[in-house]
């Protein structure tokens, strides 16, 4: 996915590529089709006009897009480019933002000290995969970035490619099954299904995103199989549904930014609550921690 940010005479332009199939409902969970829709919702209510094509309408379709740029923009719309990490090609540099600074510098320090696992809790959106990557890049060592869905293991993939264009970079999920790349991006549950494609040195630098999960049986075994010099979790949401707190396995914080941190220092937009009144009653429906759960209640007798 890349985006492209713009001022015009007309107002903020905004333009997503995205892979062919990035927002399709059948080749993706619910969820992340409801949170796109909601983050375009979003930007359009910031006062954005969006514009999104596929990679293969680029591709294979680029006039088409070029007289359709001409239709919604005009023939000669004068442009000032907005800055933003998330569109620069592979192997431009930039600048961290000051708490992205601020946990590299505290991550080099336990490493001094010899601390070998730390925690990144910092909420969505202020850029913890930047900063774990250019940690990792700092670091030199050879790579492991797991998240437990195929979403997170492409965007983290597209992220490296474009932080650390120097060294090679491969997936390990669904059908690509790469172990030789220098960086890896996987599947919790791939790489925790197959250890016998992995020997436990083969990694100087782990990165468990969503680390929040890191109690489970499936990161266990990662963390049990695997002896990398450092290792770095990533979590928006530290505390678990069961209890279990994740500081008894990642013990150092190297960085907290809540999500009111973070809007107050103006890395996140304030949040826009909104509140719908109903005569619904919800008190017999059960919460399993995380949502609500929309099966029938076994015990409910109309």
């Amino acid at each position: 996915m890349e985006y492209f940010a713009m001022n015009s005479s007309e107002g903020r332009i905004a333009i997503e590529v995205d892979g062919n199939t990035w927002h399709e409902p059948s080749k993706i969970s619910e969820d992340k089709y409801h949170d796109d829709l909601l983050k375009q919702n979003s930007i359009v209510f910031e006062g954005w006009k969006i514009y999104r094509w596929t990679s293969r309408q680029i591709n294979k379709t680029s006039e088409r897009i070029k007289d359709e740029l001409v239709t919604f923009l005009g023939y000669s719309p004068k442009f000032s480019y907005i800055d933003d990490t998330a569109s620069m090609p592979a192997g431009a540099t930039f600048a961290l933002k000051e708490h992205q600074a601020d946990a590299l510098a505290n991550l080099s320090q336990m490493r001094a000290e010899g601390k070998t696992i730390a925690l990144l809790y910092e909420a969505t959106g202020t850029g913890k995969t930047v900063t774990a990557v250019s940690d990792a890049k700092a670091v030199g060592k050879r790579v492991l970035f797991l998240a437990h869905t195929k979403e997170l293991v492409t965007q983290a993939y597209e992220q490296l490619r474009k932080i650390w264009p120097e060294v090679s970079a491969g997936r390990y999920v669904d059908e690509s099954h790469d172990t030789e790349s220098y960086v890896i991006c996987g599947s919790v549950q791939g790489i925790a299904d197959n250890f016998q494609k992995f020997n436990p040195d083969d990694f100087g630098y782990i990165i468990l995103d969503e680390c929040h999960h890191g109690a489970a049986n499936s990161y266990k075994k990662i963390l049990s199989f695997f002896s990398p010099s450092f290792t770095l979790g990533l979590t928006a949401t530290p505390e678990r549904a069961d209890g279990e707190d994740i500081l008894d396995i990642f013990q150092n914080v190297a960085h907290k930014l809540d999500i009111q941190d973070a809007v107050e220092k103006g890395i996140l937009s304030p949040v826009r609550c909104i509140r719908i009144k109903t005569n619904i009653d919800l008190r017999d429906v059960r919460y399993n921690g995380f949502k609500y759960n929309n099966l029938e209640h076994p015990f409910r007798r109309n």
